[in-house]
C-alpha cells in the first residue's frame, strides 16, 4: 500500500492513490534523487506581517546562511552553523521583513535533526529560549537604546532622541514597554526627548494605568482580546453592528499615535474634533447577542 495505515486489513491493499501528499518540499538533483529542504506551510503572524517561514531558510540560504527557522514567544528564532549570532540576526532579519531586534539568533555546532532526518524545530525553540538576553541585565538607559535598536551604545549622542537614532514603528512598541519597566512610568512624547533628559529622569513604581493610560503590552493583550469580537461576530455567535466603523477608529487612532509631526498635540485635536464628520454623542456601534 501508499499511505497511512489506520488498520491491519489496510496494509494487505494495493495501490489505493496515484500520489500521496506528504507536505515536504524537495529538490530534484541532477542525477534524479530528491533532496528533501523543507516543508510548506509553515508561516506565522508577526508585525503584521504573514511570514513564510520557509521562505526565509531559503532566502538566507541564498545570502550564504544555512538556518531553521521558527517562532517562539512572538520573535522569530533562527539557528544557524558556521556564523556569529550578529550576522544571523541581520540576514534572518532582511530575509523575513522585520526588525533586527524582532530575531533570536542562535549559534550552533551543527543545525538540529529529527532522527528522521528533518529539522527539529522544537530544539531551535528550547535554544532559542535558553540564549534569550534577560532584559534586566541591559543597565542603563543607553545600554537600554543601544540594545533595542542594535547599536554601538559609545557612538549614542546623548542628546539623541529616540527618533534621531532611527527608531520607528516597530522597534517604537519594543523600546516603549521596556522603557516603562525601566521607569516605572512612560514619559509623554518619550519618542522625542532626548537621552540624557531619559537619563536624569527619576524611577517611579510602576503602577497599573486605566485602559486610556494602558503601557504597551497591556495594549497588545487588549488588541488580542479584541479578536474574540472580530471572531465571534463572524461566526454568529453575536452581532455587532458598526463594528467596521470602530474597527477603522481604533486603526487610524494607532495610526496616529507614531506621529512625528511637529504640530502641537492640542492643535492636532482641534483640527480633528473640527473635521469630523460625525456627532460625538451618536452612537456608532450596537450589540445584540443570539444567547
Amino acid at each position: 500500500m501508499m499511505g497511512y495505515a489506520h488498520g491491519p486489513d489496510d496494509l494487505a491493499l494495493g495501490n489505493t492513490v496515484d500520489a500521496l501528499h506528504t507536505g515536504d518540499i524537495a529538490r530534484r538533483q541532477p542525477d534524479g534523487w530528491y533532496e528533501l529542504i523543507g516543508r510548506s506551510g509553515r508561516f506565522v503572524k508577526m508585525y503584521g506581517l504573514r511570514i513564510d517561514l520557509q521562505r526565509v531558510e531559503a532566502a538566507m540560504r541564498a545570502d550564504g546562511v544555512t538556518a531553521f527557522c521558527t517562532d517562539v514567544d512572538d520573535r522569530l528564532a533562527v539557528a544557524a552553523a558556521g556564523h556569529d549570532e550578529s550576522e544571523i540576526q541581520r540576514v534572518a532579519a532582511a530575509a523575513a521583513g522585520v526588525p533586527v531586534g524582532a530575531v533570536q539568533a542562535v549559534k550552533v555546532a551543527e543545525l538540529p535533526m529529527l532522527p528522521s532526518g528533518k529539522p527539529d524545530y522544537q530544539t531551535v525553540r528550547d535554544l532559542a529560549r535558553e540564549s534569550n538576553t534577560n532584559e534586566s541585565n541591559v543597565i542603563g538607559m543607553r545600554e537600554l537604546f543601544a540594545d533595542v535598536l542594535l547599536i554601538d551604545a559609545g557612538s549614542i549622542d546623548p542628546d539623541a532622541s529616540f527618533v534621531d537614532l532611527g527608531g520607528n514603528s516597530l522597534s517604537y512598541v519594543t523600546m516603549s514597554v521596556r522603557l516603562e519597566r525601566a521607569l516605572g512610568q512612560l514619559p509623554a512624547d518619550w519618542q522625542r526627548l532626548p537621552l540624557r533628559e531619559l537619563e536624569a529622569m527619576p524611577k517611579a513604581a510602576l503602577k497599573r494605568s486605566p485602559w486610556w493610560g494602558a503601557d504597551a503590552g497591556d495594549q497588545r493583550r487588549t488588541a488580542r482580546r479584541g479578536d474574540l469580537f472580530i471572531v465571534g461576530s463572524h461566526d454568529g455567535l453575536f452581532e455587532l453592528w458598526g463594528g467596521a466603523n470602530v474597527l477603522l477608529g481604533i486603526a487610524g487612532f494607532n495610526f496616529g499615535r507614531f506621529c512625528l509631526t511637529p504640530v502641537p498635540r492640542t492643535d492636532r485635536v482641534r483640527h480633528l474634533r473640527n473635521t469630523s464628520p460625525g456627532s460625538p454623542g451618536r452612537p456608532s456601534c450596537g450589540w445584540r447577542s443570539r444567547y
